[in-house]
């Protein structure tokens, strides 16, 4: 699934800057959790992109990375 960082965050899955456009896999128990978390409430952090919504970002040029990983590795589990 495609966000757009509305607000900058410290995750569980890591760090989202304002204005990136990533692609989170919500598979991921830990990235489902932060994506139900930051895209709830009267102020989101994070907003869902459908595929319109996709190609207006990437000719805008913001930031879009879509080979980020941002799910959470096993090197975690301490």
């Amino acid at each position: 699934m495609w966000v757009k960082v509305l607000q900058t965050r410290k995750t569980e899955i890591g760090f989202l800057r304002y204005g990136q456009v990533i692609n989170l896999d919500e598979k991921d128990y830990k990235t489902r959790k932060v994506l139900d978390d930051l895209t709830r409430g009267r102020t989101p952090a994070l907003k869902k992109l459908n595929a319109k919504q996709l190609v207006e970002a990437r000719k805008e040029g913001l930031g879009v990375y879509p080979e980020l990983d941002l799910t959470g590795s096993s090197d975690d589990a301490d």
